[in-house]
């Protein structure tokens, strides 16, 4: 049996129901969010507050005209599809309550429920769509009702509860983007119904937001220690708002589930299954902490906490109808699912306001691992099989994409069978659907008048020494500004032979670079005890005399003994000093003098040297801009409280955007879900570091935060007032005397890598071609490197654009999303363009990455699990 689609047989026992339940319908009234697409609101959730979000404002639309940095316009087709509404009706809202939403009823288990009485709730409600806490309907009904729908043999009890709430759709495109504006709660509407559309397409499945094609599912095997793994090819839909009107975003998607359910991975750990040691008891929590797991009953997902081995499915009770049940006659009866008794059991850290924070148990057997785990995504083998089946090019995912939209026109409805009298019966197909909303999706045609566009921005003038421009930063040139490389060498007595060849490739990769080995002294190691090397490093290496330390590894010293961890910790968190590993494969090979030549270029880029600038415009380097870059991240590893998060910030300290700051610090346990970052302290401290280096203030701070979504920004208040109080002298505060009576503005700018629209450039074909080409009329490809969009495909109403700074060879190009969204710099002309150009300073990149270099140090800094020495915090230690 597929373990994803395990069965709900019947249930020989029903509850009673019981009648008039909820005395005070006003207790029961909508809490739905007025800002939800701001929110980011999960309508499965049963936490709908949004006592949260507060009233900011954002900065508008600065509508850029001509911009002087902009080379052509290029037509373009996205993965975007034109929603037109042909009914004009009202969705009236209501809130529907289950009597045993105590025992976390699923959303698709009470759409199975609500599916049983559909003819009984379209008489009373007319056309409705229900989320799973609430319904809309075209029909107004004042009364609360009380309903009973038997599934399974299982008798289910909920009101449905009138509230205030009313939804008009229009046909009148302009009206309807007028009316999003004041009621975000359109495009959740609008949403809801193409998810409805689609779920009556028999040829789909829905899983967690993910539409999926039935028996679509590939299976890829990892190495014999790791467990196979099974990917879904899917897509997801999103409703957007847009400049040129309403549009259906149509993403690819690809869901990655383990082949084995969670028990069979705790067994794999035990030599004896049910009776474990201590220690395989410590590597099962070691695998399992943090990780996400799926449901198969109900498709949730969940992250676990630990598994328990005092707690068995035999022994652990859950509350149900007021008595006490044991867990395995709780999933009897409510799921007819046999539940191992002697399975241990995974505990889950709940969020939602109904659990208060209190973690509650699953059997093991009953979900899935999701993803990959971090031995998986080192697997170079297994990522490319994986890379097989979800990688498309262009061409593909087109065509792959208006294959999916045709799923709403299909006219083949879902077979059903009445198990009372066995009479078969057919709902209504995903055409009808779509003709009883009245809503209509169209493909945008790619042509010359194409109703999608961008501009190619000019890309950056790279300069190096002696302001020489480099026309090519893949091939050697004379770098920016080099320090002699004075350094310690630490190695294995085995590898004397490498040292030499490493020594030797060393000076034949700076000479072209101008970069200069000063000092070499070596180590030569017999142990392979970490204490031993450090204690070396200790007797052996000068500050005054060395300012770098390599320890030449092979594989084993590295992965193996674990060499790298130790000797990490002890020269950026103990001692502060700057080291760099070199492994003596890469000393073999044709490519070995490549390899050793990037590795110079990271080297002079850690000790303080510069690898090239970008020629900036004369407006902005005016300006003298100080950038912050900022991200967080998630480690689960070595803490006994479910992870930690995170938080890394770098700032620039020159007026090339070369050398940085920086500072990294774990959130407080009680901070860990928050989206608000101490920033402003660190602004400050980063501003006397400029200080100290530049004599004077910077003209205006660009902050470039990763890690919040657009729909989230509501929660970003207090941040941005911290921020602004700062900046603006409002602090009182003797220990912000540097910024007495001074004003810096600044931007805050979010940053999105995930983004689910695609831009591809299009080219009309022959006939003749064409017939080649899987029938299309046009040619698609990836966008070449400075895609700028800035209209067309934006929100209209707030400062955004979108970026494709790389060429993209191998698969499909996804664009970076920047929102400005708040702050008083008061030149949005200059954005986009530095934004592009700060994609080309990453130094450990020979070429543009897809964020900022304040923002992609970063991101390297946040996974980088040590503290960092003062000593070594104005450099790029980490890279």
């Amino acid at each position: 049996m597929d373990k994803r689609t395990t069965s709900n047989k019947s249930i020989s026992t029903g509850l009673t129901p019981i009648d008039d339940f909820y005395k005070d319908k006003d207790d029961y009234s909508s809490t739905s969010c007025k800002k939800t697409d701001s929110c980011n609101l999960d309508f499965n959730s049963t936490d709908k507050s949004n006592s949260d979000c507060l009233d900011i404002e954002f900065l508008p639309n600065p509508n850029l005209g001509n911009l002087n940095y902009i080379s052509k316009k290029v037509n373009l087709y996205s993965n975007l599809y034109k929603i037109s509404v042909k009914k004009s009706r009202t969705f009236f809202e209501y809130s529907v309550k289950f009597q045993h939403d105590e025992v976390h009823l699923s959303t698709q288990l009470k759409r199975k429920v609500l599916s049983k009485i559909s003819m009984q709730l379209s008489e009373r409600y007319g056309v409705y769509i229900f989320t799973g806490t609430n319904l809309f309907s075209t029909n107004e009904i004042k009364e609360m009702a009380n309903f009973f729908s038997i599934y399974k043999k299982f008798q289910y009890s909920f009101v449905i509860v009138p509230t205030k709430e009313r939804i008009e759709l229009t046909n009148s495109p302009k009206t309807m983007l007028d009316l999003y504006k004041q009621k975000p709660e359109v495009k959740m509407i609008l949403e809801l119904i193409i998810k409805d559309i689609l779920r009556h397409n028999p040829n789909l499945k829905f899983v967690k937001n993910l539409y999926g094609k039935k028996y679509a599912e590939k299976s890829v095997q990892a190495k014999d220690e790791y467990n196979s793994i099974s990917i879904m090819p899917g897509f997801c839909t999103k409703v957007m708002f847009l400049e040129k009107g309403i549009f259906l975003n149509v993403d690819i998607k690809n869901k990655i589930l383990s082949n084995s359910h969670c028990l069979d991975l705790i067994n794999s750990y035990m030599a004896v299954p049910y009776k474990p040691k201590r220690e395989e008891i410590e590597k099962i929590n070691k695998f399992f902490k943090g990780r996400t797991v799926e449901t198969i009953h109900t498709n949730q997902r969940f992250r676990v906490e630990m598994v328990n081995f005092e707690k068995r499915a035999n022994n652990y009770s859950i509350n149900f109808e007021n008595t006490p049940v044991v867990l395995t006659q709780y999933y009897k009866k409510l799921y007819d699912i046999d539940i191992n008794p002697n399975s241990p059991l995974l505990l889950i850290k709940t969020k939602g306001k109904n659990e208060q924070n209190i973690g509650r148990y699953y059997p093991p057997e009953l979900c899935l691992m999701v993803g990959l785990t971090d031995e998986m995504l080192q697997d170079f083998n297994l990522m490319k099989k994986i890379a097989t089946v979800t990688k498309q090019d262009p061409e593909n995912k087109v065509a792959d994409i208006n294959d999916i939209i045709k799923l709403v026109y299909d006219k083949k409805g879902i077979s059903k069978t009445n198990k009372t009298d066995g009479k078969k019966y057919v709902l209504k197909s995903a055409f009808e659907k779509k003709e009883e909303y009245g809503i209509d999706i169209t493909e945008v045609n790619s042509n010359s008048n194409s109703l999608f566009h961008g501009f190619m921005i000019k890309n950056p003038v790279i300069k190096g020494k002696d302001d020489k421009i480099i026309p090519d930063i893949r091939r050697p040139f004379e770098i920016l500004s080099g320090k002699n490389i004075n350094y310690l060498c630490i190695y294995h007595e085995e590898y004397e032979s490498d040292r030499k060849k490493f020594e030797s490739l060393m000076k034949s990769a700076g000479e072209p670079y101008g970069i200069t080995i000063g000092k070499a002294d070596f180590k030569k190691m017999s142990s392979e005890d970490s204490s031993q090397w450090i204690a070396a490093v200790e007797k052996n290496f000068s500050s005054g005399t060395h300012n770098l330390v390599i320890f030449l590894l092979d594989d084993y010293l590295k992965l193996q003994v674990d060499l790298y961890k130790p000797l990490k910790k002890h020269s950026l968190e103990s001692k502060g000093y700057i080291t760099q590993i070199i492994v003596t494969n890469s000393l073999h090979g044709k490519n070995s003098l490549s390899i050793i030549s990037n590795v110079l270029i990271q080297i002079n880029s850690k000790i303080g040297g510069s690898s090239y600038k970008v020629e900036m415009d004369n407006e902005l380097k005016k300006k003298n801009l100080m950038l912050v870059g900022v991200d967080t991240s998630f480690n689960k590893s070595n803490t006994s409280e479910g992870g930690k998060t995170i938080v890394a910030m770098c700032a620039s300290l020159n007026k090339t955007f070369t050398e940085y700051t920086h500072k990294k610090f774990e959130l407080e346990k009680d901070m860990k879900n928050s989206l608000v970052l101490p920033l402003s302290s660190f602004i400050y401290e980063a501003l006397c570091e400029f200080f100290k280096i530049n004599k004077k203030l910077p003209g205006g701070i660009i902050i470039y935060r990763q890690g919040v979504s657009k729909e989230q920004k509501f929660f970003l208040s207090a941040e941005i007032e911290q921020i602004s109080s700062l900046l603006e002298s409002k602090e009182k505060n003797p220990e912000f005397s540097l910024l007495e009576n001074v004003r810096i503005p600044f931007y805050y700018i979010l940053v999105n890598k995930k983004t689910s629209l695609k831009f591809f450039e299009c080219e009309a074909l022959t006939t003749k071609k064409a017939n080649n080409t899987n029938g299309s009329m046009y040619n698609y490809e990836n966008p070449d490197p400075g895609l700028l969009v800035i209209n067309s495909m934006t929100d209209p109403d707030i400062f955004e654009f979108y970026l494709q700074p790389q060429k993209v060879n191998q698969g499909t190009a996804t664009p970076t999303n920047f929102h400005v969204a708040f702050g008083n710099l008061e030149c949005p002309e200059i954005i986009p363009k530095l934004t592009y150009d700060l994609c080309y300073l990453y130094c450990n990149w020979r070429g543009p990455v897809r964020v900022p270099a304040p923002l992609k140090y970063a991101e390297k800094l946040a996974k980088t699990s040590l503290k960092i020495n003062d000593k070594i915090k104005n450099t790029l230690c980490y890279i």
